[in-house]
């Protein structure tokens, strides 16, 4: 797993009585290829939020997604 982040922060003052201090964070977390297959679970249906029937994959995992 790779695990990446980055910070960024600075100080605005508006007036002599008011300092504002923004920030914004990203991260993106990657999971490579480190899942494990599980054919029990892998057999089994669920269902989704419409009730419909769905099967999932142990070893797929999320893909790296920016997060804010």
């Amino acid at each position: 797993m790779l695990y990446a982040g980055a910070y960024a922060q600075d100080e605005f003052r508006a007036s002599d009585k008011l300092k504002l201090t923004l920030g914004l964070r990203v991260d993106a977390p990657s999971f490579g290829d480190t899942g494990f297959e599980n054919p029990l679970a892998n057999a089994m249906t669920f269902q989704d939020e419409n009730g419909d029937p769905v099967q999932y994959r142990t070893e797929a995992l999320p893909e790296r997604k920016l997060h804010f």
